[in-house]
């Protein structure tokens, strides 16, 4: 019998399928982990809640305005879920707007306004379906989620020099094409091997925001979301997503916008991120992941924490020590970021952290 598991080059581990074989291996990864279990009790996932929530009486969306759905969302925003599934509910609601936006997209600050539905490519180079490069069950996550059902998605809306996944953003239509009810059972199978949770990692998965509600929509399975995002994304992509993610692990890159321009190629980082941050943390659980770039502790490591601080002073953060030079760093572009940061640009970071009063988690610790 094959057993697969796969050591990323972060030092994280994967799963293609958690075979009772594997179960030993995981739980020396975790020693919390049973198939059987769930870390803690919570909450039922939001997405299914819902899916339950009434909106319209009428079946069809056709004859309805923009501004007359937006107006249904945000007065649904509080009503009370049923017990069965509804004619039409705030998820098809949400599915409903995000095809519409398609037509002119405007899910993140790129502001591209082709016709995604009908094959135009904007930015992220992506039209109206996803793809996906692999789906596994992951060790790397934070404790509290672990082991994941990470779905490794095509796309993106930055273009980091140092980026892992470089080949899946650049040319984003290639791996496995993204079909609701197939990935739907995939999820339950993942479930049934140990998943505590259902990752949406990228790339990116804003630019794929509508395949997973539609994938959501054919899902019955009561795992909280996680939405692993650059946060690099327009107001109405977060009005979307209310609703429907549990946890945002969401990457605050870095403290200004030279660097973000520089490193990824993007305007108006900093303003936009922040705002998405405070829109999330008012919505769901935030884990906010800063990564410790080489020769960045005073442009963005203390701006990023000191706002944090100031900000939102109960969100965990994550400081990632792993990057490692990759993708253009590796051609020859940006040649300071060819090393990792130093233990002394590390411990800096902790330091400053703890004399803010920032909490930052415990990788290991459920």
């Amino acid at each position: 019998m094959e057993l697969r598991i796969y050591f990323d080059a972060d030092g994280s581990v994967t799963f293609q399928s958690l075979a009772a074989d594997l179960v030993p291996v995981a739980q020396r990864l975790d020693p919390s982990f049973s198939p059987d279990t769930t870390v803690r009790p919570r909450e039922s996932a939001r997405y299914l809640a819902t899916r339950r929530t009434p909106v319209a009486s009428t079946p069809q969306w056709t004859g309805l305005s923009n501004d007359a759905l937006w107006a249904w969302h945000h007065q649904t925003r509080d009503t009370e879920p049923i017990a069965e599934r509804p004619l039409r509910s705030r998820l098809d609601l949400k599915i409903e707007l995000t095809a519409r936006l398609l037509t002119q997209c405007t899910l993140c600050p790129w502001d591209c306004r082709v016709d995604r539905l009908a094959g135009e490519l904007g930015f992220c180079g992506l039209g109206r379906d996803a793809f996906y490069t692999k789906e596994l069950l992951h060790f790397g996550e934070e404790a509290e989620i672990r082991p994941s059902h990470t779905i490794f998605l095509t796309g993106c809306s930055l273009r980091c020099v140092y980026c892992m996944t470089g080949d899946s953003v650049v040319t984003p239509h290639t791996g496995h094409r993204v079909e609701p009810a197939d990935m739907a059972a995939r999820i339950a199978q993942r479930a049934r091997e140990g998943a505590r949770s259902i990752s949406f990692v990228g790339g990116n998965p804003d630019q794929n925001v509508l395949p997973i509600l539609e994938v959501l929509n054919a899902c019955d399975v009561d795992l909280p979301v996680v939405w692993n995002s650059n946060l690099y994304g327009s107001a109405d992509l977060m009005e979307l997503l209310e609703g429907i993610v549990d946890i945002h692990l969401a990457d605050l890159k870095y403290g200004n916008d030279r660097c973000a321009h520089r490193y990824s190629a993007v305007p108006r980082y900093w303003e936009t991120v922040t705002r998405n941050l405070k829109t999330a943390a008012r919505d769901a659980r935030v884990v906010v992941r800063h990564l410790l770039l080489p020769g960045h502790h005073e442009c963005c490591t203390q701006p990023v924490l000191r706002w944090l601080a100031e900000n939102l002073s109960g969100v965990a953060v994550n400081l990632m020590t792993q990057y490692r030079p990759d993708h253009l760093v590796l051609r020859g572009r940006r040649p300071e970021l060819r090393r990792p940061a130093s233990l002394g640009e590390i411990q800096a970071s902790k330091e400053l952290a703890a004399s803010l009063g920032v909490s930052v988690i415990d990788h290991d610790r459920p």
